[in-house]
């Protein structure tokens, strides 16, 4: 594909054309509010070995994005009696817990603090986006209940009250996430039953991995990709902002852990507004490799 003509006849357009809805974080990008395009996608790709391009562009094909109407959805149909009422999962109100909130308050159910559930007799629905190695969501619940957390320097959640702490282990609620993976699921439901909390777990949408079986490519395909990702994320672990700042935390054997998104994960997953850490790493990280910059396909804000 050597011409703009011959591109938007193959894959780039394509991919471009479900990945399109991804917002690149303003600071990175002069243009405001620019959006993946098949430029983006292509230069993407570009950057991996070219025996091993058919398995990248497979892997793109089957790449899951949520879009407002997935993460959404099931937010429709709702009991009116007896009315349930939402509650962010986390108390550090950043972009994606206040969208959440929006479009969640706008399919009619009120959407609440802790704080402010504390007494409520009817359904308790805590909502996030993401569910997906289950620790931030095990952290929240450990704070608000003031146990020791999985994650010490995560302060996603405040204490609550004596009384509060009673009332959440016997309330109906439920834990919704829009996407997430049975590993997440386990691993909050093992926390809640050691918390005595009577409390049930839902996913939306399961999270999608990086797999021969997802891409439609042989077990060697998708290993000789995994391999190449592998080396490009430890390398950006390395070399990113974050591991400038602090080599200490940024050492081999944690750049090498996460080197296929958050614990190895390898998920093909993100949402409109922002990509889950779980997600493989040189998708969304910068960095450099080999020398040259890293051009991440869907970025975070680097920072």
């Amino acid at each position: 594909m050597n011409t703009l003509l011959e591109a938007m006849s193959g894959w780039p357009a394509q991919i471009a054309d479900r990945l399109c809805v991804y917002q690149l974080p303003e600071r990175e990008y002069r243009e405001y509010r620019q959006r993946v395009n098949m430029w983006h996608v292509k230069r993407f790709v570009d950057q991996f070995p070219k025996p091993i391009h058919d398995a990248a562009w497979a892997m793109l094909e089957k790449f899951q994005l949520l879009d407002l109407y997935l993460l959404t959805s099931e937010w429709k149909s709702l009991p009116e009696e007896p009315k349930p009422i939402a509650v962010p999962l986390t108390a550090r109100h950043g972009e994606s817990a206040q969208l959440m909130s929006y479009f969640i308050s706008k399919r009619s159910v009120d959407v609440v603090s802790v704080e402010e559930a504390a007494g409520w007799r009817g359904p308790v629905w805590f909502f996030d986006d993401f569910l997906m190695s289950g620790k931030q969501a095990r952290t929240s619940v450990q704070l608000m209940l003031g146990l020791e957390p999985d994650l010490p320097k995560e302060r996603v959640s405040n204490p609550l009250s004596a009384g509060a702490v009673q009332w959440f282990r016997n309330a109906n609620i439920t834990f919704r996430f829009a996407c997430g993976t049975n590993d997440g699921r386990r691993s909050l439901c093992a926390v809640l039953k050691e918390a005595g909390v009577n409390a049930r777990v839902e996913i939306m949408h399961e999270a999608r991995r990086l797999d021969a079986q997802t891409i439609g490519r042989t077990e060697q395909q998708c290993q000789e990709l995994c391999e190449f990702l592998r080396e490009v994320g430890y390398s950006l672990n390395q070399t990113n902002r974050s591991a400038i700042r602090d080599p200490q935390k940024w050492n081999a054997d944690l750049c090498q852990q996460h080197a296929l998104g958050y614990g190895g994960m390898r998920l093909i997953t993100a949402s409109f507004y922002g990509v889950p850490a779980a997600t493989i790493t040189a998708v969304w990280k910068h960095g450099t490799y080999q020398g040259k910059e890293w051009m991440p396909l869907l970025p975070r804000l680097a920072i």
